[in-house]
């Protein structure tokens, strides 16, 4: 490998000519300010140019630029509650500002006023966006506050869209894609199924002995009313919140119609971050096991963007399937209020708040059934402020969480978060999303908390009532 130079840095790398394939090329890599990149002959300007322009044939892509454009204007203040600019100074600022360098681009290039004559675009006006670009927490704080209407959040994905087509991006998002979408074993980490099935049959033997009541966990079961779908990290680390939904069923007297399967057992969608395709691709999946289970409806485990990717991709992308989809704490709290599950109140002591995944609250959707189950178990509830649909995000959404941002994360995206939970003093933190769970207990060891993380199923598996159930 010989050396060259990038806007005078002197770096070492092969050349490489883009492969139409974009997402699946591997191309080689190169050090560019600190950071190790793809390297294109044409250059990262002219690939991001060229993978933009192709986004903007899509009417859907190019009508929203265009509307976001519309709306933009001077704004004296800001009313979102976006975490990072009400954390700090000098980390992107306003949601709009953080976007604007798309929009200039989309502008200079597509726009109506469009003008080329100032030159290639730089490799480090790239680079800069990528490094704004998923700093964004995605989690729609921008469009529930704007005054204005503008969805900050969906134009900074757009410009996701097209650095992940020139490779410019979190490695973590595309291993895990290419493993649910691509792996033999069809999970965002690559655990068997017989690894699963063993861990089921641990659980099974686990409840047994602890409560003397036979409790399913099955897997592949036919025929079976709900088809159910946790985080790959509920089966591997979060087993409480699993043994909690299994328990729930069986004390509602659903314990042997629902199932897990193995074709699609992590409800997971990178997708949703970053590429509609993926999305689409990961959908389908879904459903071509719900059609070989023969299914009526999907539960989504403890995962915010699992679920709102189910959700909202069902209906998207289902091409007329019309399967219902839930989230576990939706069933949870409809079998509550049915009658078919007892709780004993009281059964929580302590301090208990609840914090609101941006996923599945920003909208509305999920942001009460959590706190009615809590009010029916905790002596001691207490809420955050703001919560529900204008909640803080927890700090570690929109992307992977991982070492590389752990100080951002720790000081500057979760640090709104880490105030909130501080100011509550309680004993412990309920959230009902996988991401969320870890983040949280990354801000509370940073910061030095005196608070436990848990799922509201670890809860609910704490508080059931089984002398009301049969055995």
């Amino acid at each position: 490998m010989g050396v060259i130079t990038i806007n005078g840095h002197e770096r070492t790398g092969e050349k490489w000519e883009r492969m139409e394939s974009g997402i699946s090329a591997s191309p080689a890599r190169v050090e560019l300010d600190g950071r190790e990149k793809p390297l294109y002959r044409e250059g990262l300007g002219a690939a991001f140019i060229k993978c933009l322009g192709r986004l903007m044939e899509n009417p859907v892509y190019k009508n929203a630029m265009d509307n976001y454009v519309a709306a933009m204007g001077p704004c004296e203040s800001c009313p979102v509650n976006c975490p990072i600019k009400d954390a700090a100074d000098g980390h992107g600022g306003r949601p709009c500002d953080r976007a604007s360098a798309l929009v200039r681009t989309y502008r200079r290039y597509f726009g109506e006023d469009r003008d080329l004559s100032g030159g290639e675009l730089e490799d480090l006006d790239v680079l800069d966006m990528e490094k704004n670009f998923w700093e964004c927490l995605n989690c729609g704080a921008c469009l529930e506050g704007c005054s204005r209407g503008a969805d900050s959040g969906m134009i900074i994905r757009l410009g996701r869209m097209a650095l992940m087509d020139i490779g410019l991006g979190p490695r973590e998002i595309l291993e895990m894609a290419g493993e649910q979408l691509e792996g033999e074993r069809g999970n965002t980490a690559a655990v068997p199924a017989e690894a699963v099935k063993r861990t089921l049959d641990l659980l099974e033997e686990e409840m047994a002995d602890e409560l003397g009541l036979e409790v399913e966990a099955p897997m592949d079961k036919k025929n079976s009313r709900f088809l159910f779908v946790p985080s790959i990290g509920e089966i591997m680390a979060e087993t409480d919140a699993l043994m909690g939904f299994a328990a729930v069923m069986r004390a509602a007297g659903l314990g042997g119609d629902w199932t897990m399967g193995s074709g699609h057992m992590d409800a997971s969608n990178p997708g949703l971050y970053y590429s509609d395709e993926a999305w689409e691709k990961t959908v389908a999946r879904l459903l071509l096991e719900v059609n070989l289970l023969g299914a009526k409806a999907v539960v989504i485990g403890e995962s915010g963007h699992g679920a709102r990717a189910a959700k909202v991709g069902v209906p998207l992308y289902g091409r007329g399937v019309g399967v219902p989809v839930l989230s576990a704490v939706e069933l949870t709290y409809k079998l509550l209020e049915a009658g078919r599950l007892h709780l004993k109140p009281g059964a929580i002591e302590g301090k208990v708040t609840y914090h609101d995944p941006c996923n599945v609250a920003r909208s509305g959707w999920i942001t009460e059934q959590p706190r009615r189950v809590l009010a029916g178990i905790c002596d001691n509830l207490v809420e955050m402020t703001p919560h529900s649909e204008k909640n803080y995000c927890c700090g570690g959404g929109g992307g992977p969480a991982n070492e590389s941002n752990y100080k951002f994360r720790m000081e500057v995206a979760g640090l709104k978060k880490a105030e909130q939970l501080a100011g509550t003093r309680a004993d412990y933190v309920v959230t009902i999303c996988d991401d969320c769970k870890r983040q949280l207990r990354d801000l509370i060891h940073y910061h030095g908390l005196n608070m436990e993380v848990v799922g509201l199923h670890d809860l609910v598996l704490r508080s059931i009532d089984w002398k009301t159930v049969s055995s």
